[in-house]
């Protein structure tokens, strides 16, 4: 299927996070034409933090970090449109329909990413990048020597504060559920030392003035107050896949299934970062997939 009035180029790449903008800068820097199509802003699960900790260059603003990113993509040659692709529609150029028109792709890399699971209690938002973060890996070496509190479910949350326990004095874990399957989990934390497991307890609100201060929860019938300077939120993500919940095929966590090229299971359709199967999660890796995916599909082209 084509339309004469869709605007054409060789890759359409839906999402700027880092996995987006990583596909564009390398599709680009081959010498194909890409367009990149962003709801909200660059940068992706960067905008979930105010700071980054990168191994390479140090401790980085998470802003700047993603304006370099969309920078470099924009210098190979690729194009940022600032709109909402609201549906899919594949064929031999795929066609991305958006508030702004039609985009026609002969490929297409999928990067929409994912969302943090939000416990919904008073002083989230209002302290989110304030003490309130929902990424161990980029701001768990900003807490350095600090106590925090980490609410969380499931296997993710138990991996994630065996990773933070590593920076912060005091981690305090407050299970957000009491299944078995959670207590299973949850009891393979290595407790004691600088780290407390809480079960049962219910957050309800996070305190402070300017920045996180404590959380009060209610545990037993009692309420506690807990000293913390930082407060981590790992309630799991949810992979952002309505454009191709019923193109593809998604795994049990919702994530879209991917061979080693990172192809989506249709001729030109790509999945990277956050939004495909087995992410590891992490900014590095992310980059890593949009290099892969870019160079898949220079393959595909060069034939």
């Amino acid at each position: 299927m084509s339309d004469p009035e869709a605007q054409r180029f060789d890759v359409v790449v839906v999402g700027a996070g880092i996995a987006g903008l990583s596909a564009a800068t390398t599709a680009a820097g081959l010498g194909l034409s890409v367009v990149v199509l962003e709801q909200l802003g660059p940068g992706g699960q960067l905008l979930d933090s105010s700071t980054v900790q990168d191994d390479e260059l140090g401790e980085q603003p998470a802003a700047d970090l993603a304006a370099a990113a969309m920078e470099r993509a924009m210098d190979a040659g690729a194009v940022l449109e600032f709109t909402n692709a609201s549906k899919l529609v594949p064929g031999e150029r795929h066609l991305v329909e958006t508030d702004a028109g039609i985009y026609s792709g002969a490929a297409v890399v999928l990067a929409m990413g994912s969302t943090p699971s939000r416990v919904e209690i008073p002083g989230e938002v209002e302290f989110a990048g304030r003490g309130v973060s929902y990424c161990v890996a980029c701001d768990g070496p900003l807490f350095s020597g600090k106590p925090v509190v980490l609410l969380g479910a499931g296997r993710y949350a138990a991996k994630e504060a065996q990773e933070l326990r590593e920076f912060v004095s005091q981690i305090t874990v407050i299970s957000l559920d009491d299944s078995d399957a959670e207590v299973g989990s949850a009891g393979s934390l290595e407790t004691g030392g600088n780290l407390q497991l809480i079960r049962g307890a219910k957050p309800v609100s996070i305190e402070g003035e300017g920045s996180v201060s404590g959380i009060r929860v209610i545990h037993e019938d009692r309420e506690l107050q807990l000293d913390a300077l930082g407060v981590f939120v790992c309630a799991g993500r949810t992979p952002a896949t309505d454009l191709v919940r019923e193109l593809v095929e998604l795994d049990l966590e919702g994530r879209i299934v991917v061979d080693d090229s990172l192809n989506a299971g249709r001729p030109g359709l790509y999945a990277v970062g956050d939004v495909r199967a087995h992410s590891p999660q992490r900014i590095s890796s992310a980059a890593a997939d949009g290099v892969t995916a870019a160079n898949s599909i220079a393959i595909h082209f060069n034939h």
